[in-house]
């Protein structure tokens, strides 16, 4: 015991002589220093003692500063880091002296029972640009199935203020201080794994614990901007490829930013598509795992059908449905149908029914008879409330539909009054009739419920039976007979409640109801509204009440086509394929019609003309056109016409053609960008992705490249383009409109191309001509750009003949290429 007390009481002077040590310490360095000799002593290991801490860690400080003169200017940061890990460290250690060790599977230091390390291959040391750097690392996790991120970054910015407030450097210019230039940025980042976050302790440690992500995985680097030779590159400091968890390739595959589907996956447009119909998220779930290597869980099945929903919310749901069927009946005219009440428009059944969305809206319904006695809809109406003003809004729209809503005879309804009195008002010339059904079931309810008496059970039914005869009563005599006995047993015992409410509210109105007063009406014997709650039956098998209106009118328009049936996925894209092969071979023909009728007009060449007119009318629209360098088909020449907008595959197919006549230029596409980033105030930088950077890289290193073609999409909806000149050592920009945003996107672009890829400052030109003046020819005044660039037999006339002429000589030329 004495021997025990003593170990402790010798443990506790070395921690406080280790304290004192780091406390008396004035700079990082010396801090760093303190506490890595008090951890070797107190593990047993050896250390100099030949100089005092102070000597020794003042030789580091003056190391350090000697070695960020030779570069590493930025290391005097990662110390203070370190120090302040350290200290951090220690006093965790010291604050959890006598708690329970955790189990092995926690993670931490080896002496605490961490699992064996696993070594990765190390990554490529030295990199050009951030753009080279961020490609090779991509390609780096993805080969040794790693998940790495960014722990800490220091801008160029803060590190340049950093230099000029050294001592050494204060009261100097820019010019002698090392600083870093400003394109340069970030200065550094460092790179840990996704495991390498230390672990925030909350516990008391009277549980166990299992680290499942922050394991403090001991792997990281330094990427840092250093000069070598007078070249700015990026170098890695401080590799340790070592880990303290497992690697493999389900690992991999069930990190959240791997398995997830992102935003610019090819599966989003059909993710989107069963969104949108409201698919559920089994579907969703099985479309992804079936389509795709992504591990997807049903929470990140959840997560993203919201993220979707949420991102395409920026109408209303009754402004969407409204848009969606104004969009329907503008695609085609024929999406508007009046045959069906055009050839039976004498009765008209209308009926509201509930649950057919998550607002509670009521869907009303018209119903008009076919020659087979079935009821065919006519029209259908989301309903806020079956108020007057809605109803009438509905019969307004229907007669504005019908021409011959005039033929109207009968409109068989329930016992609505709101129904009633819009009908009288809208249709002055029809009959309204109460539907059987509903009104024998009413009044038997009204016997039964004891609001205007009660009855006995044998009395009860007696009136229930006498209410039946005088609904189908067929003369008057009977209707008066079976009157006066109702009113004889429902006044017995002096209780006349009940005759009283039904001498005002339906013996008044006998002829709505009775039968004998629609014998000799051509009511084809609807008597009741049966036929409508039929139709109901059928559409709330398909309708869901938990959805929005949106969603269920896409739902319905994609997947049934009422009085046919419903359709598959592939019978839907079959007719989808049909369609579009109708809409690709009429464009061929309005190309042909053009090339005859306005092209012969300007051009003297009238042989060509009728010749090449034939040849797009005669060849299959998707059949290839030898000799363009990838598979265009005639159909991409249908857009060479005047009105139409020039696709992508037609701009590559046009300067693959000038590549094959001069042989000296290459085209890297763009992606697609939106003018309103340079709305947000906020500083734009990385327009272009790495991967259009690199192929843009591998074309400057080409010789006998001269000119690069950067043709860019601007909102889905407007060409543009920069071309790089490495004989004239020029950047030009242009925009055919003239516009001030994409102007200076243009320039970003210019600007970052300019600072990240070439080795030699290039002048920045601006193009304002030639001017476009119609909405649709962008992309042919890009191509006339190419092509006077590297050929001064350009055409320059860009009037409206001109235009046609310049339309005229790109199509020939592409179809005159396939001969060669």
């Amino acid at each position: 015991m004495a021997d025990q007390a003593r170990e402790e009481e010798e443990a506790r002077t070395a921690e406080a002589v280790r304290r004192a040590s780091v406390e008396a310490s004035r700079t990082r360095a010396q801090k760093s220093r303190a506490m890595k000799i008090g951890r070797e002593e107190k593990e047993g290991v050896d250390v100099s003692t030949e100089s005092g801490p102070n000597e020794a860690t003042t030789a580091d400080a003056t190391t350090d500063i000697q070695h960020s003169d030779d570069g590493d200017e930025h290391e005097d940061e990662e110390d203070s880091a370190s120090a302040s890990e350290e200290e951090k460290d220690a006093v965790v250690h010291s604050d959890t002296r006598g708690k329970k060790k955790r189990p092995a599977s926690d993670g931490g230091d080896d002496d605490d029972g961490e699992v064996d390390g696993v070594t990765v291959p190390s990554f490529q040391t030295d990199h050009k640009t951030w753009a080279l750097f961020e490609e090779s690392l991509q390609e780096y996790m993805r080969t040794t199935k790693q998940v790495l991120v960014v722990s800490e970054t220091v801008s160029t910015k803060r590190r340049n203020q950093d230099l000029r407030k050294q001592t050494r450097y204060q009261g100097l210019p820019d010019s002698q201080i090392p600083l870093v230039p400003e394109e340069m940025n970030p200065f550094q980042r460092r790179y840990i794994c996704t495991h390498g976050w230390a672990e925030r302790e909350r516990s008391k440690g009277k549980r166990k614990v299992y680290k499942l992500r922050r394991t403090d995985c001991p792997f990281q680097f330094l990427a840092q901007m250093v000069r070598t030779k007078g070249q700015w590159g990026i170098s890695l400091k401080r590799e340790v490829y070592r880990h303290n968890h497992p690697i493999s390739s389900d690992i991999y595959m069930s990190y959240p930013g791997i398995r997830q589907v992102s935003s610019r996956s090819p599966l989003m447009p059909g993710i989107e598509l069963l969104v949108e119909s409201d698919a559920k998220n089994s579907s969703i779930y099985d479309y992804i795992r079936r389509n795709s290597d992504h591990r997807v869980t049903m929470d990140d099945v959840r997560n993203l059908v919201a993220r979707v929903r949420q991102s395409g919310r920026t109408l209303s749901d009754d402004d969407a449905v409204a848009e969606t069927v104004v969009n329907f009946n503008l695609e085609n005219p024929r999406n508007l149908t009046c045959a069906m009440y055009d050839n039976f428009p004498e009765v008209l059944q209308m009926d509201c029914t509930h649950k057919t969305n998550k607002y509670n809206y009521q869907l009303l319904s018209l119903v008009a008879m076919d020659q087979f006695g079935h009821g065919q809809p006519v029209q259908y109406s989301m309903l806020e409330t079956t108020s007057d003003w809605h109803m009438a809004k509905c019969l307004d729209h229907f007669k504005r539909a019908n021409e011959h809503w005039r033929l109207v005879c009968i409109v068989i309804v329930d016992k609505d009054l709101c129904e009633v009195d819009a009908i009288r008002r809208k249709l002055p010339e029809a009959r309204v009739l109460l539907c059987h059904f509903h009104v024998i079931k009413w009044l038997h309810e009204m016997v039964r419920c004891g609001k205007y008496g009660s009855y006995a059970l044998d009395v009860a039914d007696q009136l229930k039976h006498l209410i039946t005869n005088m609904t189908y009563a067929r003369t008057e005599g009977d209707y008066k007979a079976n009157r006066d006995e109702f009113k004889a047993v429902a006044c017995r015992d002096g209780v006349s409640t009940l005759w009283e409410y039904f001498v005002e509210n339906w013996d008044s109105c006998a002829d709505m109801w009775v039968m004998l007063h629609r014998v000799d009406l051509p009511h084809f014997n609807n008597h009741t509204n049966n036929r409508v709650e039929s139709l109901f039956g059928k559409i709330k098998q398909n309708v869901k009440s938990h959805v929005s209106m949106h969603s269920q009118s896409t739902s319905s328009i994609v997947a049934v086509i009422p009085t046919i049936g419903k359709f598959t996925r592939e019978q839907l894209e079959a007719m989808r394929w049909v369609w579009n092969l109708h809409k690709v071979c009429d464009s061929g023909k309005k190309c042909a019609s053009w090339v005859l009728t306005t092209v012969k007009q300007v051009v003297d060449a009238d042989s060509k003309v009728g010749g090449m007119a034939m040849e797009l009318l005669e060849n299959w629209p998707y059949s290839k056109l030898a000799g363009v360098g990838f598979d265009y088909a005639y159909a991409g020449l249908y857009c060479f016409r005047i009105g139409c907008w020039l696709s992508d595959d037609s701009i590559l197919a046009f300067t693959q053609l000038l590549r094959t006549e001069y042989g000296n230029n290459a085209t890297v596409f763009l992606q697609s960008v939106s003018s309103s980033i340079v709305d947000t105030g906020d500083v734009v930088t990385d327009v272009i992705s790495v991967i259009t950077l690199v192929k843009i890289r591998e074309c400057l290193d080409n010789d006998l490249t001269g000119y690069i073609f950067l043709p860019v999409n601007f909102d889905t909806n407007h060409w543009a383009c920069l071309v790089i000149n490495k004989l004239k050592k020029e950047i030009v920009v242009y925009d055919s409109m003239n516009k001030r945003k994409i102007g200076k996107i243009l320039k970003l672009m210019a600007r970052e191309i300019d600072g990240g890829l070439l080795d030699s400052a290039f002048k920045h030109l601006t193009m304002t001509t030639p001017r476009q003046k119609d909405g649709d020819s962008c992309g042919i005044f890009v191509c006339l750009q190419f092509w006077r660039q590297v050929s001064n037999a350009a055409p320059t006339d860009v009037s409206s003949r001109g235009l046609v002429r310049v339309r005229w000589e790109m199509l020939q030329a592409l179809m005159n290429q396939k001969a060669q």
